[in-house]
């Protein structure tokens, strides 16, 4: 931090006080002016402090009794410090100190100028960019809020918005919606690599279980897990997917060190191998059991329905381009694997002028879904990253690095699907029996859909008694 107000004190007040502050620590004083986070700091000042040095009680917040192991001649220097500081100045330092939402609370706990601080809509908008922020490198859904509506409200309920085993980015604070999104588009490079030479039908769904696989560990994982061991945690799931008939130990040992190559020098061999140990335990997975309830296994069950499964169809390949946006996104954690399969399905066929009457048995029939209007706002979603992944090579003089799952599918062994015209609305105007349909999720009103949702529906609940009276009596 470069001022002159900031010269104006001694550098033994400032350490001081980073010495004591919730999550800073001063290093390298005197050359760079470097605050970095510290995890034992915070940890020392909320066991010996005891919310009280800068505490004031976070209901009444009045000041309590100083309590902690400094001389008078310290304790002076250090409170009339913390009221001298500049505001400009204090900001500065929280934001170095910030690294997510927790340590936002922390602070909002330790006394009240750094409460105001937290109150501050400045600050949740900083979160918010830093965790749903566009990149050229990543494809994304915008950050849409309502003028009226506040930062900090808004963060809550997007953070909110994923499925209950889907929500440790609640507790994850390090790993947003943005950093998930780099390591699955590099991990999806990866599996690429690893499969250049096998089977391409093979490829999306080794794509879907790695993915799978890291993100059941960050829900059953209740360690923080910092940034610098994301590359290593994903390595070792993409390991684990390509591989699904071998134990850890099985793989060989020049796989981990291709992967480890990969990184770029971010770990080891040794350390993917011991990663995938970890994950093997916390996962309790066994050889030769992978998960088969993917997005691409339903994808696949629709186009099979549809006799589109191969990968010179053009629907094959923008079906699983668009599980694959979706994997990279925030749509696989607000959404399940059976409506991200069903809606990217869906739009694929409408974007290709498929008629309704057409691929719409083909959900009744194979899926939970006997109506449109439940995959509406996936579908939205869906398009919107579809769109934003046209405007991305459409501009591609101007960006220097694209998403890989765009540059794959923008080739001609996929057909230039990446490369398709864009409908209005991601599903169509009207329904089968000419009633239109509005442009937002839910706007359809056609007494016949629903007629004929419910009559599919109860035929779905007879089928599945008739086969459980079956099993009983067997």
């Amino acid at each position: 931090v470069k001022s002159e107000n900031f010269n104006s004190f001694s550098s033994f007040k400032i350490a001081r006080v980073m010495e004591c502050s919730p999550g800073l620590a001063l290093t390298s004083w005197g050359s760079n002016d470097v605050i970095a986070p510290a995890q034992s700091h915070r940890k020392r000042l909320l066991s010996e402090c005891d919310d009280q040095q800068f505490g004031f009680s976070s209901n009444s917040f009045q000041p309590k009794t100083a309590n902690i192991p400094f001389c008078s001649a310290e304790k002076n220097i250090l409170l009339t410090f913390m009221k001298e500081i500049p505001d400009e100045i204090l900001d500065l330092i929280l934001v170095f100190a910030v690294g997510g939402h927790k340590d936002m609370m922390t602070l909002s706990l330790t006394c009240k100028r750094w409460w105001s601080f937290v109150q501050q809509d400045s600050s949740w908008k900083r979160l918010s960019i830093r965790g749903w922020g566009s990149r050229a490198d990543i494809v994304l859904l915008p950050l849409e809020k309502d003028q009226n509506e506040a930062w900090s409200s808004y963060y809550r309920e997007r953070l909110l918005s994923h499925l209950p085993d889907r929500c440790y980015m609640r507790r994850q604070q390090h790993l947003t919606v943005s950093i998930r999104a780099i390591l699955i588009n590099w991990l999806l490079a990866v599996v690429d690599e690893f499969q250049r030479a096998g089977d391409a039908t093979r490829m999306p769904l080794a794509h879907h279980q790695t993915t799978l696989y890291f993100d059941l560990f960050c829900v059953r994982h209740y360690d923080m897990i910092h940034t610098s061991d994301l590359q290593t945690i994903g390595a070792a799931c993409a390991l684990l997917a390509l591989y699904p008939e071998r134990t850890p130990e099985e793989i060989d040992l020049e796989l981990y060190d291709k992967a480890a190559f990969y990184t770029d020098g971010a770990c080891t061999g040794e350390e993917i191998l011991s990663a995938a140990r970890y994950i093997t335990d916390t996962l309790r997975l066994t050889p030769g059991d992978a998960p088969s309830n993917t997005a691409c296994h339903h994808i696949d069950r629709f186009l099979t329905a549809m006799q589109k499964n191969y990968p010179a169809s053009s629907t094959h390949c923008l079906s699983h381009y668009l599980g694959e946006l979706a994997l990279q996104s925030e749509v696989s954690l607000r959404y399940d694997e059976a409506t991200v399969g069903a809606a990217s399905y869906a739009l694929a066929c409408h974007t290709l002028g498929w008629p309704e009457s057409v691929w719409m048995p083909v959900l009744r029939t194979r899926s939970r879904f006997t109506a449109i209007y439940p995959l509406q706002a996936c579908m939205a979603e869906l398009q919107g990253l579809l769109r934003q992944a046209l405007a991305m090579l459409t501009r591609r003089a101007r960006r220097k690095n694209l998403p890989h799952v765009v540059v794959k599918y923008s080739r001609r062994e996929r057909q230039h699907v990446a490369k398709v015209i864009v409908t209005p609305l991601p599903w169509p105007s009207t329904c089968p029996h000419g009633q239109a349909r509005g442009p937002q999720p839910g706007d359809e009103t056609c007494e016949m859909c629903a007629l004929e949702a419910a009559v599919a529906v109860a035929e779905q609940s007879m089928e599945a008694g008739g086969a459980g009276a079956g099993a009983g009596s067997e």
